[in-house]
């Protein structure tokens, strides 16, 4: 006789990584995913239109929500290139 313990259908970790990564993340998880401050992350995408977001609701007290493919997409736009990627695009 066996006992189920209610784990049969749970999901794998890689599952769970998963679903993490392609669901829209708040403001906090966002500015926590960049290292900055969710003021800074507001500023850059509300403010200045750096970054692509959702809004989630009307008016000015709408939840945002932020794609992990925009945060990457900003963060390369911000790469700074060394000096040999450079020399080597000149060649």
């Amino acid at each position: 006789m066996s006992t189920n313990t209610g784990t049969l259908n749970a999901p794998k970790n890689e599952d769970m990584i998963s679903i993490q990564s392609s669901r829209p993340m708040t403001r906090a998880e966002a500015a926590e995913y960049l290292q900055v401050h969710p003021d800074t992350l507001y500023r850059w995408s509300v403010e200045e239109g750096k970054i692509a977001y959702c809004r989630l609701g009307d008016g000015a007290r709408a939840s945002l929500r932020f794609l992990k493919k925009d945060l990457d997409q900003f963060l390369s736009k911000q790469r700074i290139p060394t000096v040999e990627d450079t020399m080597m695009r000149r060649s």
